[in-house]
């Protein structure tokens, strides 16, 4: 079986027995319901961290790009693919300490974040 049928299969398979999760959100390898639920969320039940796009700044991107084609004339389907330009980093330090060496890489995410002034939000 493929498809983003798939992924939430093997997620659901693999409770309990993942350290780590790395997701890329793309809807070739998951549809949105797949890729919101490994959010702020999932952080909230357990999880060490999420990295996401804020949802206010892409609404705000999406507001400076709507008018582009009626005001500058431009095709819509020639406006690029554009980058999130907010992220939001959601981390539970106590989920982190209990994965052990894993506590590291959560650590280095969180200064990644502090650097591009992510805005970070703590549970736990």
């Amino acid at each position: 079986m493929r498809g983003p049928g798939t992924l939430a299969l093997l997620l659901e398979g693999a409770a309990g027995k993942v350290d780590g999760l790395l997701m890329v959100a793309d809807k070739t390898v998951g549809n949105a319901s797949v890729v919101q639920a490994l959010t702020a969320s999932q952080v909230k039940e357990g999880a060490a961290l999420a990295l996401s796009p804020a949802p206010l700044a892409l609404g705000q991107q999406a507001g400076r790009l709507a008018p582009r084609p009626i005001h500058e004339k431009v095709a819509p389907g020639a406006l690029a693919v554009a980058r999130p330009e907010g992220m939001d980093l959601s981390f539970n330090p106590t989920a982190a300490k209990k994965s052990g060496p894993s506590c590291d890489v959560a650590l280095e995410v969180l200064r990644f974040a502090a650097r591009r002034d992510f805005a970070v939000k703590v549970y736990e």
